[in-house]
């Protein structure tokens, strides 16, 4: 940054970017690693890297409507619309 500053629920993402991270997602389409993993696995993994708290990830799948892929291999084929 060259300038001005960004901060989340109080916390500065330059001062505190791991407390930023954890308020804050992003859900890839296509990971660049792990495509043996199941998406929960990937989840619980990247939870873990964070250390952010595991108990949410069902109700994020629900909320990005993804939960019926969760024991899902990442890199299986996409569902086509029927």
């Amino acid at each position: 940054a060259t300038s001005g500053s960004v901060s989340v629920s109080g916390f500065s993402t330059l001062d505190n970017p791991n407390e930023v991270k954890k308020l804050i997602g992003y859900l890839p389409e296509i990971p660049p690693l792990y495509v043996d993993m199941t998406v929960n696995e990937y989840l619980e993994f990247v939870c873990e890297l964070k250390r952010a708290d595991k108990s949410c990830i069902d109700d994020i799948l629900t909320e990005v409507r993804i939960l019926n892929v969760k024991n899902r291999l990442i890199k299986k084929e996409p569902l086509t619309a029927k």
